[in-house]
């Protein structure tokens, strides 16, 4: 509808230069108010996941746009619509592949452990084993278990 309504002024003969920010805007309002509403399609999935992408598009675009240059495009003035959609895989791709090998993992090294995870740790390290440290015991065989099929104590408890 704002598109129709945008390219109707155009006709009329509103210069473009104001019908098409217009209708642009319109567009946004539109969707801006539909916001809650069922079956928005800002509200999509795909949406989402290219709006989490979209940092890693930022990054890679420009050096990807220089290197796909170099190698496919021969008419610097003009690109076929078949390169330009080459370029657009391209890009999508190599933003997934950061995403999820570079961005991702970053974020959740400079994010830390969660909450509580030092005090456990170190709750578990106070911890004493449930069995008492047997040295006659053989230690423990290639199954995991000793001769007698029970688990070796994890820490050796002192005998003082």
């Amino acid at each position: 509808m704002p598109c129709a309504s945008g390219i109707a002024a155009w006709r009329l003969g509103l210069p473009e230069t104001l019908a098409i920010p217009a209708a642009f805007a319109a567009g946004l309002l539109v969707l801006a108010l539909t916001s809650g509403v069922r079956g928005n399609p800002l509200d999509a999935r795909w949406l989402h996941y290219l709006g989490d992408v979209s940092y890693a598009t930022y990054l890679s675009h420009f050096l990807l746009f220089f290197v796909f240059k170099l190698a496919f495009v021969h008419d610097t003035h003009g690109m076929p619509p078949g390169q330009i959609a080459l370029y657009l895989a391209l890009v999508l791709a190599s933003s997934i592949a950061l995403y999820h090998l570079v961005e991702r993992p970053a974020q959740r090294w400079l994010n830390g452990p969660r909450r509580g995870t030092k005090r456990r740790r170190r709750a578990f390290m106070r911890a004493e084993p449930k069995e008492p440290y047997d040295p006659d015991r053989p230690p423990r065989g290639a199954g995991g278990f000793s001769r007698d099929a029970r688990p070796a104590p994890r820490y050796p408890v002192s005998r003082s």
